[in-house]
């Protein structure tokens, strides 16, 4: 029981719900329904953010194409990353090294450094693995976040292979 005093902000978005709050698990009910949650004297207001400043203009037009939520892009017009190109490519999931590949080609001046490979995970993952065998033959150094290291030098001048969960809040020039 929660002590009705208590004033509470429950914020997420359903779309990205990855969390666990200690020992309330993630659950949608959290998000739609709070006041069935938590117990408190003051009336829940809800509010719905549709401007992000993380991503590009863009990629919330994708965004909102793909899930309908009404999401724009708060960056400054006069920022050129609001203004980046989200390019769709559509492959097997045994051909991604090939179009990774491509990708890197089309874009010499990104260092290596400023871009990131996401992945809905990396362990057991025998399409990302036989991608990234497929990008280091071809000459790319990769680090792995998670598996080698938190060394700065370590991942200096590499491309940046991470899952979506732990690339959270980090930033880079092209995400593929």
């Amino acid at each position: 029981p929660c002590d009705a005093r208590t004033q509470y902000m429950v914020v997420g978005d359903e779309l990205q719900l990855l969390y666990d709050f200690g020992r309330y698990p993630a659950q949608l009910s959290y998000l739609h329904r709070p006041e069935d949650e938590w117990t408190s004297a003051r009336p829940w207001t809800r509010v719905d953010f549709d401007e992000s400043m993380r991503i590009t203009a863009p990629m919330a037009r994708v965004v909102d194409a793909l899930y309908q939520t009404g999401l724009r892009s708060g960056r400054p017009v006069d920022d050129v990353r609001a203004v980046s190109p989200v390019v769709v490519h559509g492959t097997t999931k045994w051909q991604i090294g090939s179009i990774l590949e491509g990708i890197l080609r089309l874009r010499p001046h990104v260092p290596h450094d400023r871009v990131s490979i996401l992945a809905s995970h990396k362990a057991s993952n025998a399409p990302l693995r036989m991608a990234l065998n497929a990008l280091s033959a071809a000459g790319h150094s990769l680090y792995v976040h998670g598996v080698d290291g938190a060394d700065d030098d370590v991942r200096a001048g590499k491309l940046r292979v991470s899952s979506f969960h732990a690339a959270k809040g980090t930033e880079c020039d092209v995400a593929i």
